[in-house]
């Protein structure tokens, strides 16, 4: 069988960007400044593993992991880069 990626990463947290210039970053390879107080609410995300990121569409951007301070997630894999 062949599934969607995006369904092949359930198991990973997922970080949704919101808007354009948080897409824009993303794209660019720039990291993305997160709300911890915002990743804290979300009952099993694991700050240690990969973290999946998606736009509102559900679409997938990439993967990326929260730097030591936990205020940015970091590119690691960035699809449809510019």
């Amino acid at each position: 069988f062949i599934i969607p990626t995006i369904s092949a990463l359930n198991h990973i947290s997922t970080f949704v960007l919101t808007n354009e210039e948080q897409i824009n970053f993303w794209q660019t390879g720039r990291a993305i400044k997160v709300d911890i107080n915002y990743l804290n609410e979300i009952k099993n995300f694991d700050y240690k593993k990969p973290i999946k990121v998606i736009d509102k569409g559900k679409t997938l951007l990439g993967i990326g992991f929260l730097n030591q301070e936990q205020t940015n997630i970091n590119p690691k894999l960035v699809l449809n880069a510019k």
